[in-house]
C-alpha cells in the first residue's frame, strides 16, 4: 500500500478538511485531521490557497487583519498535524492578500501578496532554522506596475521559484522566475507566451 498525504481547502467554512491517507488510485480517501489557525475568525479565508512537503503544510489566509492575510504551518510529528507558526509580511497592510498563494520546498516557503502596491504585488521568502520560521527576502518584479497582481500564483523547487502576475500587459500575463546566490533571491528571467494576447 502506498500512503499519502493530501489536503483539502474547505474556504466557504474558513477551515482546512486535512489530511487523507489512502492507496494511490481510485480508492476513496479518509479525513484524518482538520487543521484550522488557533486564532482564526470570519472572513479570514483561511485555506484559501494551500501546498505540503513531508510533514509540513503551509495554508494561506489572505483575509485575515483586514486582508493584510497571513500563511500558518502546520507540522506533523509522529502522526498528528499542530501549528507550527504564523507568518506575515514585514510589511504588511490591508488588502494586500498576503497568503493568496503559498508554495513550499524543505525548509523554504513563498507567500505571494497579490494586492501590494495598489495590486503590483509581491511575494514573500520564509526560512525555517530550528523551528524558527524567518521572511529573508521580499520579491518584487524589475518591471511590475499597478494591476500587474505578481504572486498571485506561486511555485518553488530548491533555489529556484516562480511567481505568476497574471495583470501584466492588459492581463496578458506572465512568470518571473528567481533564483537564491549565496542567500540572495535575484529575479533572472521574465516569461511571456509567444503567442499571449
Amino acid at each position: 500500500m502506498i500512503i499519502r498525504t493530501i489536503i483539502v481547502a474547505a474556504v466557504a467554512s474558513l477551515s482546512i478538511a486535512g489530511t487523507g491517507f489512502g492507496d494511490w488510485g481510485p480508492t476513496p480517501v479518509s479525513t484524518s485531521n482538520e487543521l484550522t489557525a488557533t486564532d482564526g475568525s470570519g472572513y479570514d479565508f483561511f485555506g484559501s490557497s494551500v501546498a505540503i512537503d513531508g510533514d509540513i503544510c503551509v495554508i494561506g489566509a489572505s483575509g485575515t487583519n483586514s486582508y493584510t492575510g497571513s500563511a500558518y504551518v502546520f507540522t506533523n510529528p509522529g502522526g498528528t498535524w499542530s501549528q507550527a507558526a504564523e507568518l506575515t509580511a514585514t510589511d504588511g497592510a490591508s488588502y494586500d492578500f498576503f497568503g493568496s498563494s503559498v508554495a513550499i520546498d524543505g525548509d523554504t516557503c513563498v507567500i505571494g501578496a497579490s494586492g501590494t502596491n495598489s495590486n503590483t504585488g509581491s511575494a514573500y521568502i520564509f526560512t525555517n532554522t530550528g523551528g524558527t520560521w524567518s521572511q529573508v527576502a521580499e520579491l518584487t518584479a524589475s518591471d511590475g506596475a499597478s494591476y500587474d497582481f505578481f504572486g498571485d500564483r506561486v511555485a518553488i523547487d530548491g533555489d529556484t521559484c516562480v511567481i505568476g502576475a497574471s495583470g501584466t500587459n492588459s492581463f496578458t500575463g506572465s512568470a518571473y522566475v528567481f533564483t537564491n546566490t549565496g542567500g540572495t533571491w535575484s529575479q533572472v528571467a521574465e516569461l511571456t507566451a509567444s503567442d499571449g494576447a
